[in-house]
C-alpha cells in the first residue's frame, strides 16, 4: 500500500474517531440538557401541588387536593402524586388506596429535615422514574391547626416516567451514529 492510501486511511481514521467522541459528547450534553428540563418541569408540578394544598388547607376543603390529585394523576406519564406528612405517612394520594400506609423512604426524612427540594432518578421499577419531593413548610396561618414548633409540616412527591425522555435520547444517539458512519463511508 502506498503512502499516500495510508495516510488518506490514517486521516479518515482521526477523523471519525473525532467524529465519534463530539457525537457521544453532544449525546451527552443533549441528555443532561433534557434532564435538566424535565427535573424544572417536575419541580414545578409539585410545586403547583404544593400551592393548591396551601389554599385548600387554609380554606379546610380538602376534597378539592384530592380531586386534584386524582384527576392529575390520571396522566399516563405521571406515576405518582402524593402528600406525605414528615413520619412518611400517605395523607392523600393520586392513588387513593395508598392513604394511611407508611412510606419508609429515607428520601422523605431527608426532605423534612434539610427543607430543601430532592430530585433523583429510580430504576428499580419497570421503568426509569424521576421523583421530585418538595417540602411543605409551616406558614403563620398553618398554626391554627399545626404546632408552632414543626418547620416542615410534610412532602408533595411527585413521580414521572422517564421511559420518553430514555428513548428520544437513544434514538438521536443512534441517529447520529448513522450520520457519522455514512458521513465516513462517503469519505472514503
Amino acid at each position: 500500500m502506498k503512502l499516500q492510501a495510508k495516510l488518506a486511511l490514517l486521516i479518515l481514521g482521526v477523523l471519525t474517531l473525532t467524529a465519534l467522541t463530539s457525537g457521544v459528547i453532544l449525546v451527552y450534553l443533549e441528555r443532561r440538557a433534557a434532564e435538566t428540563t424535565f427535573e424544572k418541569m417536575g419541580l414545578a408540578l409539585a410545586n403547583t401541588v404544593l400551592s393548591s394544598l396551601e389554599n385548600d388547607m387554609m380554606e379546610r376543603t380538602r376534597e378539592h387536593l384530592k380531586k386534584t390529585l386524582a384527576t392529575t394523576g390520571q396522566s399516563q406519564n405521571l406515576t405518582r402524586l402524593a402528600v406525605l406528612n414528615p413520619r412518611g405517612t400517605v395523607a392523600a394520594s393520586s392513588h387513593e388506596s395508598e392513604v394511611g400506609l407508611i412510606k419508609n423512604d429515607p428520601m422523605i426524612t431527608t426532605v423534612v429535615d434539610s427543607g430543601s427540594s430532592l430530585v433523583r432518578y429510580d430504576s428499580t421499577a419497570a421503568q426509569r422514574e424521576l421523583y421530585v419531593l418538595v417540602p411543605v413548610f409551616q406558614k403563620p396561618q398553618c398554626q391554627g391547626c399545626h404546632a408552632s414548633n414543626q418547620t416542615v409540616l410534610g412532602v408533595i412527591e411527585v413521580g414521572i416516567n422517564a421511559a420518553p425522555l430514555e428513548t428520544q435520547t437513544r434514538y438521536h444517539g443512534v441517529l447520529l451514529l448513522a450520520f457519522i458512519l455514512a458521513t465516513s463511508l462517503l469519505a472514503a
